[in-house]
């Protein structure tokens, strides 16, 4: 298959040791791989075929995945990975077939924000995905909206699948001071060079329910320094053993020797440019702190509304700790009271709470 070349994918049939499988379009291509929709001729299973491009990084997902086989991919909403094989010399990873991602979903709703009662589920199905990958180990370390996939919003509403793992790691491997997450939503002590744990993972899914919630990113997604710069002015600087000990804190901050208290202090982007020779990009935020969100928008239902906002902000500060170490674990996730809805609990027959529409898996357990 040549790269970029999407003509001369479409109608090809690649071939596995016991299946046959048909390209019937391209539909998605980056750095290191190619999606693709085919049918699968043996079974008629329309699928997704990812095709890598360099063998380098193969080794790695192809053992990630052989690790989350492991977990039930409907239980644990994590994409079901049907079978690996080679076709003239390149990786093939062939997927189940899910509907459209979240990153799609906001595009074709013109980048309307998702409400409290849309949100709810994907974050409860993310908490038991992110459980799931922790008890054996796993960090996905990849999470964005474009790797929250629905599975069939017609016939189940937010119903997601988490995907891609292809820069997924063991807990167990040494990644102090390597840069992972995409950018927007990368936890701090990546950005700063300290050790990583699967924390990150809780992190990143701060950052994907506040931009479901705001109907953008809430950090900047292409400039580095605009996107430190947003955790500061939003979360507050990271604590000053953090940046002590930070590999590349010094790209960020300033040491402040002068203070009666030795400090740190975030650059200005002159100083960040003339440090790293990168230009910054203009960013502006939608929210200048997290308490921002519970007047952000309309509110209909007042006081149930408002009390549910307070409860995804309460769940957002937990998240987004900007110490590792106090972020909220993906099993204490699934039991705060925005998942359980204990703060809804004596006025379900309320119009807002009886619009939640929600069907099973989804019902939090206190409240059946």
């Amino acid at each position: 298959m040549k790269d970029g070349d999407s003509e001369e994918s479409q109608s090809r049939i690649l071939c596995s040791g016991t299946n046959r499988y048909l390209i019937n379009k391209v539909c998605g291509e980056g750095t290191f791989a190619k999606v693709v929709k085919a049918a699968n001729l043996n079974t008629s299973q329309e699928v997704v075929l990812k095709i890598l491009k360099d063998d380098t990084h193969a080794p790695r997902e192809m053992r990630m995945l052989e690790a989350v086989s492991e977990l039930n991919p409907t239980t644990k909403n994590l994409v079901h990975c049907i079978e690996t094989f080679k076709d003239h010399g390149k990786t093939c990873l062939v997927f189940e077939r899910l509907d459209m991602s979240l990153y799609q979903l906001l595009i074709k709703q013109h980048w309307c924000p998702l409400t409290l009662n849309e949100i709810r589920p994907i974050a409860h199905q993310l908490l038991t995905a992110f459980d799931a990958l922790k008890s054996i180990g796993v960090v996905h370390a990849d999470l964005k909206l474009d790797n929250v996939m629905l599975v069939n919003h017609m016939s189940k509403p937010f119903r997601v699948k988490l995907i891609d793992f292809g820069l997924s790691f063991k807990t167990s491997e040494n990644m102090h001071g390597k840069k992972t997450q995409p950018r927007g939503y990368r936890a701090p002590e990546v950005s700063l060079g300290l050790p990583v744990s699967e924390k990150i993972d809780m992190w990143g899914l701060g950052c994907l329910l506040l931009a479901l919630y705001l109907g953008n990113h809430p950090f900047a997604i292409d400039c580095e320094y605009q996107a430190m710069k947003g955790i500061v002015d939003m979360l507050g600087q990271p604590p000053y053993h953090l940046l002590k000990a930070g590999r590349y804190t010094c790209k960020f901050f300033i040491k402040d020797k002068h203070w009666c208290i030795p400090g740190w202090s975030l650059k200005i982007p002159i100083e960040y440019e003339r440090g790293t020779g990168i230009q910054t990009k203009r960013w502006v935020g939608q929210i200048s702190r997290l308490d921002d969100l519970i007047t952000l928008q309309p509110v209909r239902h007042r006081s149930i509304a408002l009390q549910d906002r307070r409860a995804f902000v309460s769940l957002l500060k937990c998240l987004l700790h900007t110490d590792a170490r106090w972020r909220i674990t993906p099993m204490d996730g699934l039991s705060h009271p925005f998942l359980t809805m204990v703060h809804l609990k004596d006025n379900m027959e309320n119009p807002y709470t009886e619009s939640l529409g929600w069907q099973e898996p989804y019902v939090p357990t206190t409240l059946t």
